[in-house]
Formats: structure tokens, C-alpha cells, sequence
């Protein structure tokens, strides 16, 4: 995580490393950190459907079911992945 902190902090606008930063909050469980990173990235490449797809997920975690869906849909929209079909399905 430090290592990825000091990347943003050298260079903030490279979307990559936000997304990196969410997938790690997101694995260790730290929901909110995870939707600020992922949320970040978005506003930086949002043509990414992978970035929605775990912002879903992260939403899910928070009990934001609505915008979880919102996500997902917008995900599928932009690219046609079975882990986005899979991963709405079980949210």
C-alpha cells in the first residue's frame, strides 16, 4: 500500500494506480478506501469497465445496493464480461 501511495502521490493522475489502490482496500476489507480509489480512478479513465465493476462490488460491501446495480449495469453497457454478468447476478 505504501509503495502505491508514493506512485499516486508522484504522479496523482495516472488513473492505474488509483485503481490498484482500490483493489487493495478491497481485498483487505477497507470499503470506504476502496470507493474513494475506485471512484478516482473512474473520474480519471472512465471509459474502464473493470473500475465499475469493483466499485460495485464495493458498493455492495456497504449496502448501497441501488448504486451497486447502477454500476454493474453501467459495467455490462460498456463491455460484455461473464465476471460482470457473474458477479451482478450475485450481488
Amino acid at each position: 500500500i505504501a509503495c502505491l501511495k508514493k506512485a499516486l502521490y508522484l504522479d496523482s493522475f495516472e488513473w492505474i494506480i488509483a485503481y490498484n489502490l482500490g483493489l487493495v482496500y478491497l481485498n483487505t476489507r477497507q470499503y470506504a478506501s476502496a470507493f474513494h480509489f475506485l471512484s478516482a480512478s473512474i473520474n480519471l479513465k472512465p471509459d474502464f469497465a473493470s473500475s465499475y465493476m469493483y466499485l460495485a462490488i464495493v458498493l455492495s460491501r456497504l449496502n448501497d445496493f441501488a448504486n451497486a446495480c447502477n454500476a454493474y449495469e453501467k459495467a455490462i453497457d460498456m463491455e460484455q464480461d461473464y465476471m460482470f454478468h457473474l458477479n451482478y447476478a450475485i450481488t
